[in-house]
């Protein structure tokens, strides 16, 4: 039996509705397209950034507390057999002060006349520091404060505000101009001074002569240095992007994952209606001759064709999100990101979750239009399945809170990689709206009886029509929960 027609019919007699399910899975979809997209490139241009201040030492030497180590230390690091060069570095956070303008700024403490052994960059305006008084600022980072060179700019760190000329803009070298970041150079006593760290430096780049073996080096400098100093090889600059995109792509997957579990709901409670209204339609169906399976099957079908459709609109819009996305990044870091590059898997992923979400939002309300017995649809009756749901979504909500719970403890204790809180999180916002259908008739009653001496009998009959189908009800609330709940956490991420 065709069912198309009757497909295509529901479509044009509610268009808002299929409006409505379309949007929900083109949102989803152009969520992931632009967070897979803007990582991507974001991701890349973190690589480039920390390439640039790395640098290319063999060896580092780092202080196990925030205070740093000594200064005098680096004459025993350099007497070591096989160190050809240690840079010493002194890397901290200060307060800018360019006018009506601050920023964050990450100072670097450095010595001028071998620093560009180590870190990739070059001085592209003005000149490189020389004495006291001087600073160095990243261009990119510069030009976001609209400082030029030869302006003024105060420094706030841990010795006071101190004025500072500015004599030179720094470049990345090589073919990629991604930015160096909020960084600022200044002469290492002059940074010692800034931040009254007393001849303290907190880390020591090295590089290792063509004959020397590295690990060798590292042994005999670990019988030289004292405790609470250690030497290493440099992190992979892979595990660094990591560290430091994590807040950032953190924030992004929870938006990715609320965006989805929204559509879920949304494309569930749609369908879910739909299969309510058309009852009637569905019963004479099946008294014609149209099996279960052709039933379940028309329901499906429609998501499914809703679903490509919208997919293909969420990806166009995806792309147009990802340049955004890397706009606000850029902004929110004071970093300039390359574009963004067009790759075939954050459109094969997106696609795969429109129509999987779909489907599973989909799945359950044509099960239960394949179920709709002909007698009991032609007479039009409207069961609301209350205790149906409640026996269904109690015990779903409790496994929800304790794997939620024990997803969150985990990733607390760093048991769990980089963003399973966010695995955590969907769990727990899930336990909260699956607990809805238990608590909304006892919860409803108490506000009508609050509301009846304002609102009289309009009250009961609201509570009435609330408490009619738990399932419907629930679903509306948690949408708008999940939604306030994704809003006021993505505020406070960023």
């Amino acid at each position: 039996m065709a069912l198309g027609h009757f497909s295509w019919r529901e479509v044009r007699a509610r268009p808002m509705r299929v409006l409505l399910t379309f949007l929900s899975i083109a949102i989803g979809v152009a969520a992931v397209v632009a967070v897979l997209l803007s990582i991507s490139t974001t991701r890349q241009a973190q690589r480039d950034m920390l390439r640039a201040i790395s640098g290319k030492a063999d060896l580092e030497v780092i202080a196990d507390s925030a205070r740093g180590f000594p200064l005098k230390l680096l004459k025993d690091i350099r007497a070591t057999p096989g160190v050809e060069v240690a840079i010493p570095s002194l890397k901290r956070f200060a307060k800018l002060f360019h006018g009506e303008i601050n920023a964050r700024a990450q100072v670097v403490g450095i010595d001028p006349r071998i620093d560009q052994l180590v870190r990739d960059y070059e001085i592209t305006e003005g000149t490189q520091l020389q004495k006291f008084g001087e600073i160095v600022l990243d261009a990119s980072f510069a030009r976001s404060l609209t400082i030029r060179v030869g302006d003024e700019i105060k420094l706030l760190a841990g010795g006071g505000l101190k004025p500072y000329t500015v004599i030179g803009l720094a470049t990345p070298s090589g073919s990629t101009a991604v930015s160096l970041g909020s960084a600022a150079y200044l002469i290492l006593p002059d940074a010692e001074a800034s931040f009254g760290s007393q001849s303290m430096i907190d880390e020591a780049q090295l590089i290792i002569t063509a004959e020397a073996d590295v690990q060798a080096v590292e042994s005999a400098l670990k019988t030289v240095l004292p405790e609470g100093v250690t030497v290493r090889p440099p992190r992979t600059r892979s595990q660094m992007a990591e560290e430091t995109m994590f807040a950032t792509e953190n924030g992004l997957h929870m938006a990715i994952a609320f965006a989805v579990l929204i559509a879920i709901f949304i494309i569930y409670n749609t369908f879910q209606m739909a299969v309510g209204e058309r009852r009637r339609q569905l019963g004479i169906l099946r008294a014609i001759g149209a099996t279960r399976r052709q039933v379940g099957w028309m329901i499906l079908r429609e998501s499914l064709w809703i679903s490509i459709l919208a997919s293909l609109a969420g990806c166009a819009l995806g792309v147009y999100g990802a340049g955004f996305l890397t706009q606000v990044t850029q902004k929110l870091m004071q970093v300039e990101l390359p574009g963004v590059t067009l790759t075939v898997l954050p459109f094969v992923v997106a696609i795969a979750v429109g129509v999987g979400v779909s489907l599973l939002g989909a799945i359950l309300p044509a099960r239960r239009a394949s179920s709709v017995q002909p007698l009991e649809a032609i007479r039009a009756l409207d069961i609301a399945h209350n205790a149906e749901v409640i026996a269904i979504t109690r015990p779903m909500s409790v496994v929800a809170f304790i794997t939620g719970g024990g997803l969150l403890a985990l990733a607390l204790t760093g048991k769990l990689p980089l963003g399973g809180d966010v695995t955590a999180v969907i769990f727990l916002l899930l336990g909260f709206v699956l607990t809805i259908p238990s608590i909304l008739t006892p919860l409803a009653g108490v506000i009508a009886r609050g509301l009846r001496p304002w609102l009289g009998v309009e009250a009961e009959l609201a509570q009435k029509q609330l408490t009619r189908h738990l399932g419907r009800s629930a679903l509306t609330i948690g949408v708008l929960f999940v939604a306030i709940s994704a809003s006021t956490g993505m505020a406070g991420n960023i």
